[in-house]
């Protein structure tokens, strides 16, 4: 895990047999998101609440959902 990560209560961050997660700098994982196996969740990115991520995450993506899908292009800014 890098530096100035926020994780939220009820989070899972698990390995799949002997692949775990690596997750980078930036990175906040919001309630009851669970972070599952061989995956890489980039610098900056947003792991919304309830989300399950199975698939690496790109640098500053925003992802949500059951499976986790890309949402950064439907937040207003």
């Amino acid at each position: 895990m890098g530096e100035n990560c926020s994780i939220n209560q009820q989070v899972t961050i698990g390995y799949n047999g002997k692949n775990a997660p690596v997750i980078g700098n930036n990175v906040t994982i919001t309630v009851g998101a669970i972070v599952i196996g061989d995956v890489h969740i980039s610098d900056c990115a947003f792991i919304g609440a309830g989300t399950v991520v199975k698939h690496d995450v790109e640098i500053g993506d925003i992802v949500a959902g059951v499976p986790a899908v890309s949402i950064k292009d439907k937040v207003k800014k």
